[in-house]
């Protein structure tokens, strides 16, 4: 038990059995001291459904001594419920009789233990067991020539909502049984019906009057990564074309999924984050409300829909032929982005949870969008706004399958919920003439000629290949212009107009030496398109610098006093000095930066405001102490991705961007590389000191070549940077399992530095 769960414990007085339900070895230690569980080994928790100050159920999955397993339910009650619910005449008779399946009780927990055959909320779970089990099976198989060969076993088991059961013959797989409460099973008819009519599944019996419903064994693979599942993208590809298919299904269905029911399953979910996790309440409550405005705009025409569409939901079949939707039971009629928004929610939580990475997401719904849009049109915008909202509706899941982080993973997930949010509005707003310019510098008739007249290029040369590399929507975009096999122009497009600045800073350098042969070179400056908005440099034949910083590299010492001595060397020349002096930044303007961003990350983590804003003090601090160091030029933007390494010259280094340049504090761009080296180590190695060699090396490179400068203002330096990282870590998928590490590193930097600062001043 964590200390969230403490807390919902201390919270809920009503049910003196839940903190057994939220601490495994509390319960293993309880149903030890019943005579029918004293071999007991282990107790996993399958499943919990908890209702503040009424009961929590939690299925169960008991492991004995002898290497058995048992299926179980608890239920945590009010004492009054309890004593109603244990003396029922029916439990008691069971009881009475010494019927192994019993109900069991502990009863200073108010808790009641039931066997699944006892289930009164599906109810006829109970045909499965003793000699009533022949008589199903022959009613449900009648051609089977063995009855007694049949076995099943529990595949899922919601206790008093659903269970889904593998029939089988001598371990072979020859059906799945469904048997339901009576709200749920009205709805596995409907949705059984919907894929057997669309050939995705295959009816084999229906039993009314036991709410049960069997469809036949697919046997094949599923697609869901939990299950070791392939988001290879052939797979993906082909998921987005059988998805389309469905929403071109030429039917409607009575049960109709309107966008009001959208909105409210997102505020079922706040009633339970609000109990289990009050300090995050608020930030749910905030993106419910900015998604619930919005979801009103995504209109369109209501189809058949899955409901519930996932990876997991998709079978390869073994025989090779087309991927097959399993699992009907949430089916209706509704908007189409509902179910892409399920598949890429479901996707991001499992990066959440560690099973994939971001960018096996990126690239599976690329992928799966590609495939579904060979089928039919989308809506971009509304599909971000749908996916939030499916991700939000999943924010108590790591609270209800116990994992032990499960705080922590509800907190990421908000993050998630907002970087979509912000997205799905970032684009709303970039929809506009910003948009058609961008996609006018794609099209190489539109750019084609007063590209090559500003290349001077000869008249009749062949237009331009032209690719997007990189976009911003309503900042900046990066397009590729291949001339021919062999060369290649970037145009660096920024939407508030040309950035004549940085221009000037990299053709100051190109003027001062930064070309071949040097060591370290800028890519050329190769002319301007003010109509356009953009300007022109040579495409650079360069490795990234960040894909060769590994702690196995051998060479990471080496790149390290490479990129110390080019920087010192950029920050030193003159005709760059010259530009850059027409800008300054200061440390207010760091500590402006600074502040905005702790502010936005305080939003997001409320629990978090006063550690955030501590840390902004001493921050303020840090700088103060700073204010005396040596001012020179600095690129402001200075890490790892504005290096690269030239193919055919592995010691030549090529600088990039150089928007930001201006006169600042050396210092502050060593401190900035340093900081980012540290984040890199931390997202892909969990360990901020993996490439410790390349820190080191760059350090003594840099101060080696910089006069005047301490070895302690590159340090502070990268403690102000570092902590600027906190926020970025919540504005990219990739970096926000960071969050809680870089805020818990900064402040034990910021607590070495100040320490040692106030040791100075009073004279030790």
């Amino acid at each position: 038990m964590n200390t969230h769960d403490a807390d919902i414990v201390a919270r809920d007085r009503a049910l003196p059995g839940l903190n057994l339900l939220l601490d495994a070895e509390a319960l293993l230690a309880a149903l030890r001291t019943l005579p029918a569980f004293d071999d007991l080994c282990e107790v996993s928790l399958t499943y919990l459904r908890y209702k503040p100050g009424t009961s929590c159920v939690a299925g169960l999955l008991l492991h004995l001594g002898n290497g058995g397993t048992r299926r179980y339910f608890a239920k945590a009650l009010t004492a009054a419920r309890f004593q109603q619910s244990w003396q029922h005449p029916k439990r008691q008779a069971l009881v009475a009789a010494g019927d192994p399946r019993a109900p069991l009780a502990l009863h200073d927990k108010a808790v009641i233990l039931q066997h699944p055959a006892f289930d009164r909320g599906i109810r006829y779970l109970s045909l499965l067991e003793d000699d009533a089990r022949l008589a199903l099976f022959g009613e449900l198989l009648p051609d089977e020539p063995d009855l007694h060969a049949l076995e099943w076993r529990f595949l899922r088991y919601k206790p008093e909502r659903r269970a889904v059961i593998a029939l089988s013959r001598r371990g072979v797989p020859l059906g799945v049984l469904r048997v339901a409460s009576k709200n749920e099973y009205g709805r596995i008819l409907q949705g059984s019906a919907v894929g057997a009519a669309l050939g995705q599944i295959s009816l084999v019996a229906c039993k009314g009057n036991g709410r049960m419903l069997m469809t036949r064994w697919l046997e094949g693979a599923s697609l869901g990564p939990e299950d070791g599942g392939c988001l290879a993208p052939e797979m993906m590809s082909a998921a987005g074309v059988a998805l389309a298919k469905l929403h071109q299904a030429p039917f409607s269905l009575p049960v109709v999924q309107r966008v009001e029911d959208d909105i409210q399953a997102m505020w079922q979910v706040f009633n339970t984050l609000e109990t289990i996790l009050p300090a995050s309440a608020g930030h749910f409550q905030h993106l419910a409300r900015r998604i619930a405005r919005s979801l009103a705009d995504c209109t369109g025409e209501a189809v058949p829909i899955h409901g519930d569409f996932s990876a997991d939901q998709l079978i390869k079949p073994a025989d090779g032929g087309p991927l097959r939707i399993i699992d009907w039971d949430r089916c209706a009629c509704g908007n189409p982005l509902a179910d892409l928004g399920s598949f890429r929610a479901r996707l991001e939580m499992q990066t959440i949870g560690g099973l994939i990475t971001p960018r096996q997401v990126s690239e599976a719904m690329l992928a799966f969008l590609t495939g579904y849009r060979s089928q039919r049109t989308l809506d971009i915008r509304g599909l971000l706004w749908y996916s939030a909202r499916a991700l939000l509706c999943l924010a108590a899941e790591p609270f209800r399958r116990r994992v032990a982080d499960w705080p922590q993973q509800i907190e990421r997930l908000l993050t998630r919920v907002n970087q979509r949010v912000d997205e799905a509005e970032t684009l709303g707003r970039s929809e506009t003439a910003m948009d058609a310019r961008v996609a006018a510098l794609c099209d190489p008739l539109k750019i084609g000629p007063p590209l090559l007249a500003a290349l001077n290029l000869p008249a009749g040369y062949p237009l331009p290949r032209c690719r997007l590399l990189r976009h911003k929507p309503g900042r900046r975009a990066l397009v590729e212009f291949q001339l021919s096999p062999s060369e290649a122009v970037l145009g660096k497009y920024r939407h508030k107009g040309m950035d004549r600045h940085g221009y000037q800073c990299q053709l100051a350098l190109w003027q001062d030496g930064f070309c071949a042969p040097a060591p370290v070179v800028v890519p050329e400056p190769l002319g301007l398109l003010p109509e356009w908005q953009v300007w022109l440099q040579e495409k650079r034949d360069a490795e990234p610098l960040t894909a060769l910083l590994r702690p196995g590299n051998p060479d990471l010492a080496r790149s390290g006093t490479l990129v110390g001595q080019a920087l010192a060397a950029v920050q030193q020349s003159g005709k760059l000095n010259a530009v850059a002096a027409a800008k300054r930044w200061r440390l207010s303007d760091e500590l402006a930066v600074l502040a905005r961003g702790l502010e936005k990350v305080a939003g997001l983590y409320p629990h978090w405001q006063t550690r955030l804003t501590a840390m902004l003090a001493d921050c303020t601090t840090l700088a103060q102490a700073l204010e005396g160091d040596v001012p020179g030029c600095a690129h402001r933007d200075f890490y790892p991705d504005q290096v690269m390494l030239s193919r055919d010259r592995p010691d030549q280094l090529v600088m990039l961007d150089f928007d930001l340049c201006c006169l600042s504090y050396p210092a502050l761009d060593a401190g900035n590389y340093l900081a980012h080296v540290r984040e890199l180590a931390l997202r892909r190695d969990q360990n901020i000191d993996a490439l410790m060699l390349h820190e080191q090396a760059f350090t003594q490179a840099w101060l080696a070549n910089s006069p005047g400068i301490s070895p302690t203002s590159v340090h502070q330096f990268a403690t102000l940077s570092l902590a600027r990282h906190i926020f970025l870590s919540t504005q990219f998928a990739e970096r926000t399992h960071t969050t809680t590490a870089l805020l818990e590193a900064c402040e034990q930097q910021l607590r070495h530095w100040l320490t040692a600062h106030n040791d100075r001043e009073i004279g030790l």
